[in-house]
C-alpha cells in the first residue's frame, strides 16, 4: 500500500515534536519578567483564507496595570477561528513568567471549556481534539504553571456587546 500511494513512514524528528516545543515554551516563559499578577485578554479571528490571533497583557497588580504587552500573528497551515483563539492563549502563556498569577479572559467558550479538560489524563479525548499540537502545548504549560505554584484562571468574557442583538447573554449559555 505504501508503494502504491508513494508514501514513506518515518519517525518525527525530535525538534518537530510537541513535547520538544512544550520545553521551548517553558524556557520562553521563564525569560518573561515576573510579576505579582497579570490580566490577559486574548482573541482570534478568521477572514476568508486567513486566521489571526492576538493578546494584550497587563502586568503588576490587577488594579495598577503597570506594564502592558501585546502580540499578534497569523496562523500557518489550517485556518480556523477555534485554532486562532487557542493560539492566542498559547502565545500569551508562553510569554508570561511561570510564577505570575494570571487571569485570562477569552470570548470563545470552546477554548474556555477545553482548558478545563485534563486532556493529558485521557488519551482518547486528546486524540480527538482538533489542533492537538497547540492543545498539548497549552496543557503542558498549564500543568507546569500549576506545579510551579501559580494560579491560572481562564474565564469567558462576553464579546461584541456593542451590537444590539448581543447586549444580553443567552439564557442557555453555560458561562456567565
Amino acid at each position: 500500500a505504501m508503494d502504491a500511494l508513494a508514501v514513506d513512514i518515518c519517525q518525527t524528528p525530535p525538534e518537530q515534536s510537541w513535547w520538544h516545543m512544550a520545553n521551548v515554551d517553558w524556557q520562553e516563559a521563564y525569560k518573561a519578567k515576573p510579576a505579582e499578577a497579570a490580566t490577559i485578554y486574548t482573541d482570534g479571528a478568521t477572514a476568508p483564507g486567513r486566521t489571526g490571533w492576538g493578546y494584550v497583557k497587563y502586568s503588576g497588580s490587577v488594579n495598577s496595570r503597570a506594564d502592558r504587552a501585546e502580540a499578534w500573528g497569523r496562523l500557518h497551515g489550517e485556518q480556523s477561528n477555534e485554532i486562532g483563539e487557542a493560539m492566542a492563549l498559547l502565545q500569551a502563556l508562553r510569554y508570561t513568567h511561570p510564577h505570575t498569577d494570571v487571569q485570562v479572559y477569552i470570548d470563545n467558550t470552546g477554548v474556555v471549556d477545553t482548558t478545563a479538560k485534563r486532556l493529558h489524563e485521557n488519551i482518547r479525548a486528546r486524540l480527538e481534539q482538533t489542533a492537538r499540537g497547540v492543545w498539548n502545548r497549552i496543557h503542558s504549560l498549564l500543568r507546569r504553571r500549576e506545579k510551579a505554584g501559580s494560579r491560572t484562571d481562564i474565564k469567558w468574557i462576553h464579546s461584541h456587546v456593542d451590537q444590539e442583538d448581543r447586549k444580553k447573554t443567552n439564557s442557555k449559555c453555560r458561562h456567565t
